[in-house]
């Protein structure tokens, strides 16, 4: 691919109005994640054709992967005036309002995304997780099934799947989905968190514990930190559960969810000043959902 940056590069310095090689031209320097590169590429091939849709996608594209899903959501809506039943771009509108916690709107996109390209396991998974997050559970499992209709090894589908049965207590079921998860891919972290959560429900704490260890020695990441100190936390293990939300902090600096927990023990264990840093870091990083909700109850009883 590197080589291919070089040949079109001369290519668009011999013929800088040739359309098609600048739309190729961006494709390849988005997969290297050359984004900047890639939208000064994009904006020069936008003077041939202001209006082609294809490039306001690809501009699209690498504002989310700038992270500056304002700008992103303006070249998405764009893409979808000009061409409606472009299915990226109502998968990429309902990644920004899932994201924003829209979830309605997200919901509404994904079902266009799927209208169009109704057998995309990405666009049926992430249609299937926005309706779970809305508790729409048969809904959320109807498309998740249908996403692993069309890929069978999808192990992100898999462990959604098993969330759902877990949610709906089917745990044998769950049990299955997240052992398969684990089975197509052993560092699948939230397989292993799904087996402790469901070990937890039926009153096994030591399977539970047992679960969240092993997934420790196989691949320790952020949501393991934060799986492991909530499980510590529950048991009234405040110092280690301390230890491993603070591990999750340094992992993941820009994670709302360690910082929210790190703030709830320090207030447990009375210092204040240190837990009114935390829940700040959690809200200065986006928290929301529960732990937003759980925050504001803390706050209003401080």
């Amino acid at each position: 691919l590197e080589k291919a940056v070089g040949e079109y590069t001369k290519a668009l310095s011999f013929n800088p109005s040739d359309l098609e090689t600048g739309i190729h031209f961006v494709e390849i320097l988005i997969f290297l994640k050359r984004y900047d590169e890639a939208l000064r590429v994009a904006e020069k091939t936008m003077e041939i054709s202001p209006n082609d849709y294809r490039l306001l996608y690809q501009i699209g594209n690498i504002y989310y992967f700038k992270k500056d899903i304002e700008k992103s959501a303006t070249y998405m809506a764009r893409v979808i005036d000009l061409k409606p039943d472009f299915a990226g771009a109502h998968y990429f509108l309902g990644l920004i309002y899932m994201e924003r916690g829209i979830l309605n709107k997200a919901e509404e996109e994904l079902y266009y995304a799927v209208k169009y390209e109704d057998k995309n396991p990405l666009y049926l998974y992430t249609l299937s997780k926005v309706l779970f997050l809305e508790k729409k559970a048969f809904d959320a499992l109807e498309k998740v099934d249908r996403a692993l209709q069309f890929s069978p090894s999808y192990t992100d589908a898999w462990v959604l799947k098993g969330k759902v049965k877990s949610f709906l207590g089917s745990y044998s079921e769950a049990k299955d989905c997240f052992k398969k998860a684990i089975e197509l891919d052993r560092k699948t972290i939230d397989g292993w968190i799904g087996l402790s959560e469901i070990a937890k429900a039926e009153g096994d704490k030591k399977t539970a514990y047992y679960y969240l260890e092993t997934a420790e020695r196989i691949n320790p990441s952020t949501s393991l930190f934060v799986a492991k100190g909530k499980l510590l936390l529950e048991d009234g293990n405040l110092k280690i559960a301390l230890e491993y939300f603070e591990k999750a902090t340094k992992l993941s600096p820009s994670d709302p969810i360690p910082y929210f927990y790190a703030g709830l023990i320090y207030k447990k264990m009375g210092f204040k000043d240190k837990a009114r840093e935390m829940f700040e870091k959690a809200v200065n990083n986006g928290l929301s959902g529960e732990e937003r909700a759980q925050l504001n109850k803390e706050i209003s009883n401080w």
